[in-house]
């Protein structure tokens, strides 16, 4: 929250709500939205579609954040009911097909 104060000069819901009203007036229809910033899109009340990369299996975020090259991941469950709509989840289905 400070970093995004400090390099854009308001806070992350601040930025969500002016990026989705833009998005809104040139009818776009969805958006890409880490998972773990979906409580900044839900606040802006918007009807744009929320697309979600970073969702990782069923295991432990903790284990996962140690391991992973993303940070802001969830897991299908979390961000279905953080309000995602679509899931990006290529790498969990490439990395298990090529074990």
């Amino acid at each position: 929250d400070a970093d995004c104060q400090t390099r854009y000069g308001k806070t992350p819901a601040e930025l969500y709500a002016q990026s989705i009203a833009e998005m809104e007036k040139y009818g776009f229809w969805g958006m890409i939205c880490a998972p773990t910033d979906l409580e900044y899109a839900n606040m802006a009340n918007t009807s744009l579609k929320k697309i979600c990369p970073g969702i990782r299996p069923n295991t432990s975020i903790a284990t996962l954040i140690s391991t992973d090259d993303q940070v802001r991941i969830m897991t299908p469950e979390q961000a279905i009911e953080a309000g995602a709509d679509y899931l990006v989840m290529g790498r969990s289905f490439y990395e298990y097909i090529n074990d």
